[in-house]
């Protein structure tokens, strides 16, 4: 009987080299922390190259909930949020605030978890028209649901009037009193 045996590396993948073509039963005998071990199976090794594709899933799934509110506490569409990996380079999942009752809250579920933390990193990628908010990358460590609040203030922006004659725009009015409301 051969065995064969090799490590996922950072990109996923677990490189056994050059085997013999033929069928061998696939194991994994090592959990990745705060993942389940996938079932054992027979593979058919019957190309030269050949790369098989599994997915694992996390022994205790976990959920990321942001809530997404203005400056007066109440929901606020037009927010997207993208779900990163520990390192805030590889995007999981992308998600965007609506209009609709409860589309202000925006669950990211199905993270792993440990008993230290499993690191993932947000950001708010697309703040809602007409408000400020901060696009940093936020550091979460998993080891439970997590809530959170995130607030967006209305943007303040310069105005201004410029008041002419009008017959000659040249010449500018002095004097005039203007009042904006809402």
């Amino acid at each position: 009987m051969a065995e064969y045996t090799a490590t996922t590396g950072a990109n996923g993948v677990a490189d056994f080299g050059y085997v013999p073509l033929g069928t061998y039963t696939l194991e994994q005998t090592v959990a990745v922390d705060g993942y389940n071990i996938i079932t054992s199976e027979q593979v058919i090794i019957d190309s030269i190259s050949q790369t098989i594709s599994r997915t694992n899933s996390p022994t205790s799934p976990k959920t990321l909930t942001i809530t997404k509110v203005d400056q007066d506490g109440q929901p606020l569409a037009g927010a997207t949020f993208v779900l990163y990996d520990s390192t805030g380079t590889i995007a999981l999942d992308s998600k965007t605030t609506t209009a609709n009752p409860g589309g202000n809250v925006l669950t990211f579920p199905n993270l792993a978890s440990t008993a230290t933390g499993k690191q993932y990193q947000y950001r708010e990628s697309v703040v809602p028209a007409h408000y400020s908010g901060n696009t940093d990358l936020v550091v979460i460590n998993v080891t439970d649901d997590i809530a959170t609040q995130i607030t967006n203030t209305l943007a303040e922006g310069q105005f201004s009037l410029e008041l002419s004659d009008a017959a000659y725009n040249a010449l500018k009015l002095a004097a005039a009193q203007f009042r904006i409301y809402n």
